[in-house]
């Protein structure tokens, strides 16, 4: 990217070359992240570390050591006599399952390294680091023989005949007695459990780099044992060909693949080689996880949502850092063609959860992603909790990371794409938190956590043995309260209709490690929004309103003599703002300029193909001095330009950038002349941010530029990945789903009845450069004009590479709206409908694209732009 994009006072300008800034938490999502470790240490088996704050040798702790005698017993059938304790419970109960365990751990990591900087500035990072750890040690212990490794502890219809204490609780007996606790494996010769070994795998893997980071927990010795030991797993996870096969009575947890799962292995093992180098590994497991990945999507391609029994979402994440990680150290991973794939596949799990909110969910449903009336997006009625928060975990993965080292800019996401994905991780984890009409939170001890709301209810009886039992003799009933409270627990979340029931007997109240694994990471990464949010004054509600219309802000700012900003000022100051409603916009209306929650100065164009790119990106504004205030970069009375700055202590002070920041960003042209007296103007124009003497101190204020969707976007799988609304990728009579606009946002297509709802047609409208107003410029009538076919609404959408249009018919005899008579009317547009397309080329690679063009309304192709075929305008 240019060093010259900028000029200022009439000025050269170059980029600033600054360090990343520590990032500091604020409350709320930070104090729930940090309470969910609390949950993991109330889940450990075997003897309780001393650090473990469950652990009644510390103050406040409650737990005493349980089930000491793990792979202990009469039956060498069941009980290999060897020391398999350790690990976390499951759930409520006391099983020990190996897939959830590796699953949950490695996640956890993954969200820690995600959002290092922001885990060490809330305090967490070293509990992060023992708690994955303490899982790595117990899957370690589980391959206790070359060819076999441990699956599950424990025996589901055993554990379902007591309720008691972990320390109370038989073990090491005879099948069919109370104490019966066998140890189920996998072995090489049953060619089964892929997907059980990945996972420990991932998790061996992910704690050795933590092992390897700075603090009390770097322990560079263990972390060589742990990969040594991920390499022997990887080599007979790869060898194995199925998912593992619980043994009966046993399913707690369910797995339908094994390829994702062995994805993820490689990829963790991926990470180690570009960050610790490749000495003492046996294979290119970079190159690996690229052959893993186009195995996974050969065989069952992406999944829509995240969890134990489908890691493609993950696996996608994952590796999409990796190859931003290969990129800084100069390596080579794959073709540029594998983050297109990795990114396209986080992209169509949210369009496909976006798009479902027009879904309402069915008392009569158990099943099928759909939204309650107080918003909260449910996929399965059991543990609905569990499916949005890992969501929210993906979609702020696939979204950039303010302060992180791994940034994910994603420059060719369109600014309001970005934001749309946090706001929506934002909204339904406060959802979790109490943020609905029912001031009902899902958090077992919210109230723990300091800076949240009053009068939120929480869940005081999970199902739960141990936090029920504590403290006997006897446990709590279904009804009561449970003794100790299991703080961070994510319990399973509304129904349907945002109803929940405070019953330990109720499948709401369950309680998992699975559970809170995304819950985790969304916290995490909102702490790190919500922090940037805090140093640039703005609040969420602020950040998330309107995030799809970035383009209408200002197109100059003018300070006068008098120190008063007559155009463009906020709080102050005269120029490009931190705030929603200060940005700066090109007099074209095809470019935008702002200071963005990073600290950094972003600029955007329109592109021809729809959305926007980013051309300009400036290094974190204040990273040396400490925080960039609300006033962003503004213009003085004397023609300098000023920013505000926050200490790391808080204090605040002006620094003007031209000396003290001593960067040389803003840089007198050497040819301005008589540049020295009010009032300067600030403007965005073609690869310069400029100031200026104005001759004209109150410039016209430009046109009103159009909302609408400015292009749809199907997939080669028919999905709908941008722009879709009501199921349907394209124009329909429904509100927010009418209109398409061009690049400039000056032109517009809608579909819209007329003659008294009796017909509908394709409406085309334009800005006047004359007066300003919206004018229409020509219709196309839909249909075929009949009335009978499109009273109830006309829909044009892609489907493939064709247009398709929807009429929908009504009973002839009633005067009303009445009743849909016959079936619905699919046509391809240029058949029955009587509308020339133009040159028609159907191609089926996709992906395809609609879009508003300056002539007509056309489908291209995306990836070639081949022409599919366009609605001219008339005449």
């Amino acid at each position: 990217m240019s060093s010259a994009l900028l000029a200022i006072g009439s000025a050269a300008c170059t980029l600033l070359l600054l360090s990343s800034v520590a990032v500091k938490a604020e409350p709320r999502f930070a104090d729930v992240f940090a309470l969910t470790y609390r949950f993991y240490e109330s889940q450990m088996s075997g003897s309780l570390p001393p650090w473990s704050r469950a652990a009644k040798v510390n103050s406040g702790g409650w737990r005493s050591p349980g089930h000491l005698q793990d792979g202990q017993g009469p039956d060498m059938r069941y009980y290999p006599n060897k020391d398999l304790t350790g690990g976390w419970y499951e759930n409520g109960g006391y099983l020990k399952v190996s897939l959830t365990q590796g699953a949950t751990a490695s996640l956890l990591a993954y969200s820690a390294l995600t959002w290092e900087n922001t885990a060490r500035a809330t305090g967490q990072w070293d509990v992060a680091v023992r708690n994955v750890g303490w899982v790595a040690a117990y899957l370690y212990k589980c391959h206790y023989a070359a060819d076999t490794f441990v699956a599950q502890i424990g025996d589901l219809t055993t554990d379902d005949m007591s309720w008691a204490s972990p320390e109370s609780a038989p073990q090491a007996g005879s099948a069919g007695s109370p104490a019966w606790r066998p140890v189920w494996t996998i072995t090489a010769a049953k060619k089964r459990g892929a997907d059980v070994v990945s996972q420990a795998v991932a998790t061996l893997a992910a704690s050795a780099l933590m092992l390897t980071r700075d603090g009390p927990s770097r322990d560079s010795a263990l972390a060589a044992d742990y990969i040594a030991k991920a390499q022997e797993l990887h080599e007979m996870a790869m060898a194995l060909q199925g998912v593992y096969i619980v043994p009966e009575g046993n399913i707690t947890v369910l797995s339908r693949s094994y390829k994702d799962d062995q994805t993820w292995a490689t990829a963790w093992m991926c990470r180690w080689q570009l960050e610790r180098g490749s000495s003492g590994l046996s294979r290119d497991y970079c190159a690996a996880s690229l052959a893993a990945w186009d195995a996974m999507t050969d065989v069952r391609g992406e999944q829509p949502h995240l969890s134990s029994d489908a890691m493609h979402l993950a696996a996608a994440l994952l590796l999409r850092d990796l190859a931003e990680l290969a990129a800084g150290k100069g390596v080579a991973f794959g073709s540029p063609q594998y983050v297109n794939e990795f990114e396209a596949m986080a992209d169509a799990a949210y369009a496909r959860w976006k798009s479902a909110e027009s879904n309402t969910c069915e008392s009569c449903a158990d099943v099928g992603l759909c939204r309650t009336p107080g918003g909260f997006m449910v996929l399965y009625k059991y543990g609905s909790a569990h499916y949005t928060a890992n969501m929210a975990l993906a979609m702020l993965a696939s979204a950039p990371r303010p302060g992180e080292a791994l940034k994910n800019e994603r420059p060719s996401m369109p600014a309001s794409a970005k934001g749309t994905r946090q706001c929506w991780a934002w909204g339904q984890v406060s959802y979790l938190l109490g943020a609905n009409s029912a001031n009902q939170a899902y958090v077992v001890g919210l109230n723990q956590a300091e800076g949240l709301p009053t009068g939120v209810s929480t869940p005081t009886r999970p199902r739960h043995r141990a936090s029920s039992c504590s403290g006997g003799p006897g446990c709590s009933g279904p009804q009561a309260d449970s003794r100790t409270v299991l703080a961070g627990a994510l319990v399973g979340g509304p129904s349907w209709d945002d109803s929940y029931a405070n019953d330990r007997d109720d499948v709401g109240s369950a309680v998992s490690i699975e559970y809170n694994a995304g819950f985790n990471g969304a916290l995490l990464g909102l702490s790190a929004i919500e922090a940037a949010l805090a140093r640039s004054g703005r609040s969420w509600a602020e950040f998330c309103d309107n995030p799809e219309d970035r383009y209408n802000g200002r197109t100059v700012a003018v300070m006068e003599a008098n120190g008063v900003c007559s155009v463009g000022g906020e709080n102050g100051y005269c120029g490009v703002h931190v705030e929603h409603a200060a940005y700066l916009v090109s007099a074209a209306g095809d470019m935008k300029a702002y200071v963005d929650y990073y600290q950094q100065l972003q600029v955007y164009r329109a592109v021809s193909a729809g959305g926007e790119e980013l051309i300009f990106s400036s290094p974190e504004l204040c990273a040396t001095y400490g925080y960039l205030d609300r006033s962003g970069i503004s213009v003085t009375p004397q023609g300098s330009v000023e920013g505000t700055c926050v200490s790391a202590a808080e204090a605040w002070g002006d620094m003007i950038f031209t000396n003290r920041f001593d960067l040389s960003i803003f840089r007198q042209d050497p040819s301005a002349q008589g540049l020295d007296k009010a009032p300067f103007t600030m403007t965005l124009e073609p690869n310069l941010l400029v100031v200026r003497n104005s001759p004209e101190p109150n410039p016209p204020a430009p046109p009103a530029l159009l909302t609408g969707f400015k292009q749809f976007i199907v997939s080669n799988q028919f999905e709908c990945i941008e722009g879709g609304c009501n199921n349907l990728c394209g124009l329909s009579h429904e509100s927010g789903c009418s209109r398409i606009v061009d690049a400039s946002r000056l032109r517009m297509a809608q579909i819209a009845f007329h003659n008294g709802r009796q017909s509908s047609r394709l409406e085309f409208y334009v800005i006047s450069p004359v007066n300003g107003q919206l004018e229409l410029v020509a219709t196309r009538d839909l249909c075929g004009g009949q009335p009978s076919m499109n009273v109830y609404g006309t829909y044009l959408y892609l489907d493939g590479s064709h247009p398709m249009m929807h009429c929908y018919t009504r009973d002839l005899y009633d005067s009303g709206y009445g009743t849909y008579e016959g079936d619905l009317v699919d046509a391809i547009y240029h058949a029955p409908f009587d509308i020339a397309l133009g040159p028609e080329t159907v191609l089926d690679d996709g992906p395809w694209v609609m879009e508003l063009t300056e002539s007509a309304l056309v489908v291209r192709e995306v990836n070639s732009g081949a022409l599919i075929w366009q609605i001219p305008y008339p005449g």
